[in-house]
């Protein structure tokens, strides 16, 4: 009966350490996954880093190239170089005080200009050549 009882005392103590192994093995199994998951969260999160740091250059480099073509652009107005005010400048020098230089479209001149123009008009088409 002794015999008996120490077989059943050494089954039990193994049945314990078995036990025992199984929930060794599970727990690292849980630590593995949880580690597991914690550097696919950190992996994710170091790409967001990087896709937020290469748009943040990238507009960085937008604003730098914006700014750089404001300040090549000419000026406008009458001091730019290349503007009109050179030509006018030039003009004013040519009529000198007191004469008054007409600029524009004179594809079509007002009649006010030159009142008997009409006049000129119609005694050469009554002229036949």
């Amino acid at each position: 009966m002794r015999k008996r009882l120490e077989l059943q005392y050494q089954a039990e103590q193994e049945k314990m350490r078995a036990d025992a192994s199984l929930r060794e093995k599970q727990r690292e199994l849980e630590l593995t996954k949880a580690q597991a998951e914690t550097d696919r969260v950190k992996e994710e999160s170091e790409a967001a880093k990087r896709v937020i740091q290469a748009r943040g250059e990238a507009q960085a480099a937008k604003f730098s190239a914006q700014a750089l073509s404001e300040r090549e652009k000419p000026q406008s107005g009458a001091d730019a170089p290349g503007g009109h005010g050179e030509g006018f400048e030039a003009l004013k020098a040519l009529a000198g005080t007191g004469t008054n230089v007409l600029i524009g479209d004179w594809s079509k001149v007002p009649n006010f200009l030159f009142p008997n123009l009409n006049a000129f008009r119609a005694a050469g088409a009554g002229e036949k050549r």
